[in-house]
Parts: structure tokens; sequence; C-alpha cells
């Protein structure tokens, strides 16, 4: 009894709650959210952080003009400098691979496609193919407070529109192979609609290419599949 209590009070409790954001307020409800994230700054910084990952991509996605401030040519060259030491050493720090991955999400939110994919190319993938040791025994989403697998999408979303069309279908493939440990690519085209900023472009064309490459290509090779489940859907 005790129990069937405890669910109906929290029932009650969640239709407070929908009934009192509604009527908030948009100055109150970005107050809230500031106490909210500084609370959770104070117990989880994992979650803290993948919260205003998420935020900042709602906010890139959404109808307002806002996007990440612009990264200077020097920011992207320090990514690379570091990229390149720390895989001579095969190790990093978990913190400054966070930072530096934040850098890269800013990009692609930006639509500075070019500069995310420099980043992600140079970092995401030594995390990929295991050249990187972050220091702990863990996985890498354990360790990491940014979203390795959002990344990842970002990663191919990048290559697909850095990529002239003749050249995108092999791009893609290999982005999707080389971030495969990292991403959830079981449906591929889902993920990188959901992940985009923007509509992909020539997406129609594109899948055909894709089509056609399958019809040539060997069932069963990693990322084959996948997309013969995008295109069967």
């Amino acid at each position: 009894m005790k129990h069937s209590r405890t669910n109906k009070s929290s029932n009650l409790t969640h239709i407070d709650f929908d009934s009192a954001l509604a009527n908030t307020s948009m100055d109150e409800l970005r107050e809230s959210v500031r106490e909210v994230l500084e609370m959770l700054s104070d117990v989880d910084e994992r979650a803290h952080g993948r919260v205003v990952d998420s935020l900042l991509h709602r906010a890139a996605r959404g109808s307002s003009d806002w996007s990440p401030t612009a990264l200077s040519d020097a920011q992207v060259a320090e990514v690379l400098d570091f990229t390149r030491i720390v895989r001579r050493k095969g190790r990093a720090a978990p913190e400054d691979v966070d930072d530096y991955l934040r850098l890269g999400s800013a990009a692609f939110r930006r639509k500075d496609y070019a500069a995310a994919h420099q980043i992600f190319d140079a970092l995401l993938c030594p995390i990929c193919n295991g050249e990187l040791y972050l220091g702990e025994e863990e996985m890498v989403e354990q360790v990491l407070c940014v979203d390795p697998a959002e990344c990842a999408v970002q990663y191919v979303i990048s290559t697909y529109m850095i990529t002239p069309a003749a050249k995108r279908v092999g791009a893609v493939r290999a982005a999707i192979d080389e971030a495969q440990s990292l991403g959830n690519f079981r449906e591929p085209l889902h993920e990188m609609e959901r992940v985009a900023i923007e509509p992909l472009p020539d997406v129609e064309v594109f899948l055909r290419q894709w089509q056609t490459c399958l019809a040539t290509e060997v069932s069963g090779r990693t990322g084959l599949e996948l997309w013969k489940r995008t295109l069967a859907a």
C-alpha cells in the first residue's frame, strides 16, 4: 500500500510540475535553469556538462539566429597541436579532451563544418581507434564529460557537409566506419537528421547513390548493412 501511495503522489507532482512550467515566464525559467545547473555542477560534473551541451545544441537548432562564437584559426591550430603531442605520448587527460571536443561541437553548431571536421578527425578518431589512453579503465563515455556518441554523429555530418556530392558516399561510409565504436549508427540517417543543425543537402540524391553502391558491394560489410536498414525503412 505504501508503494501505491508513493506512485500516486509522484503522478500528482508531475501534473503540478507541468502546470507550473506552462505558467512560468521565460525570465523565470532561465533563472531556474541556471540554479539547477549550478546545483548539478556540485553533484555530477558529467551530467552537468551534457545538460549544458544539450541546451547549446537546442539553441543552435532553434528558430532564433543564435550560434556559438566563431573559432579562430589559432584555436583550431591549438587543437591540432595538442592532438599531435598526445598521439605521440599515447595518452591524454580527459578534461583536456573534453575542452577540445567541445570546440569541435561549437564549430559544428556554428555550421563551420570544415573546422569541426578538422578537430574531430584529429582527436575523436584516435579515441575511436584506441590510440589514446584517457587514464581510466572505464568506457570512454564514462570518462569524458562530453557525450562522445554525439561528437561521433557530428563528425559524420561534418564529413557529409564538406565533401563534394560525387565523393560523398565513400567519405560518409568511411567516417561511419571510423566512428562506429563511439556512435549509435544502427539507423544512420535518423541519427544524422536528429543531430544536424540544418537539413542535409541533396539527401535524396545521396541515398540513391548509396543504394547504387550497395548493389555492387559485398553484403555484410560494416556500414553497408546499416544503410540497407535505412533504405528499407
